[in-house]
């Protein structure tokens, strides 16, 4: 039941330890690209969902780390189970996935099959819907105005979807793979209570064979990504995407000094 993390217990530049009420939350400043750009503070953030956040946070973010976006990755039904608590803060509701999907989204009252994760990670980047979206989610990050203020995503625990579209972001700005994946695993930094939970009661109710798939779905693995880097090929953002080349570079002049 051990997982690769990063970061061990010292506070990384990223992470926004004075908000207590949201989790898994982390400006993306300072993460160098290929380059030697750096990404700007308090443009891009990433974090799990708002629904407990209270307006002393929000109004934090707002004020202090110029956060007027967040774009929320969830499903219309977790949307509407727990809708985000985001104050002065503008929502944009814009699903990678629209609907229920094992292992990924986490609808109340449904019963749970978790999957194997790498496979997951793979048709999602794979899926012509959710490529649909990306594409949507991506273009929607790159045309903010940054001078204005930053823009966030988030998913339900700040792993998959918002990971998936960080990674994707980080691409866009020729961040290199291992600086990605070394964001990608800070999640298990605040997860790994919460997964450590989740194994522990399903094997109370089951084998361990499924505690194990229960406690996957709650991690930050490097396999996930590097099957989701596989299905992606060589030129994701251009090829599948079909993301603007001019529209990208511009992207990199607004949040890279």
């Amino acid at each position: 039941m051990k997982t690769k993390e990063s970061g061990g217990q010292k506070q990384s530049k990223m992470e926004i330890q004075e908000v207590t009420t949201i989790r898994n939350l982390r400006d993306l400043g300072g993460i160098v690209n290929k380059e030697g750009k750096a990404i700007k503070d308090k443009c891009l953030f990433r974090s799990a969902y708002f629904n407990r956040a209270s307006k002393e946070d929000t109004d934090l973010l707002y004020d202090k780390y110029n956060l007027h976006t967040i774009v929320d990755l969830r499903t219309f039904t977790e949307v509407a189970e727990q809708p985000d608590l985001n104050g002065r803060i503008r929502h944009v509701h814009m699903p990678v996935i629209e609907d229920f999907m094992d292992g990924i989204t986490h609808e109340e009252n449904r019963k749970y099959n978790y999957p194997d994760m790498a496979e997951m990670y793979k048709f999602i980047v794979s899926s012509p819907r959710q490529i649909e979206n990306f594409r949507k989610i991506m273009n929607f990050i790159m045309d903010n105005n940054y001078e204005e203020g930053g823009v966030l995503w988030h998913c339900s625990e700040g792993k998959d979807r918002c990971g998936l579209v960080t990674v994707l972001t980080l691409m866009a700005l020729d961040v290199d793979r291992e600086n990605i994946v070394k964001d990608y695993l800070l999640t298990n930094k605040y997860n790994a209570e919460k997964a450590k939970s989740m194994y522990e009661y399903a094997l109370s109710h089951a084998d361990e064979k499924t505690a194990q798939r229960v406690y996957q779905a709650f991690v930050a693995d490097e396999k996930y990504l590097n099957s989701a880097f596989e299905a992606m090929g060589d030129d994701y953002l251009y090829q599948v995407l079909k993301l603007d080349k001019e529209k990208v570079d511009n992207f990199k002049n607004k949040v890279l000094q």
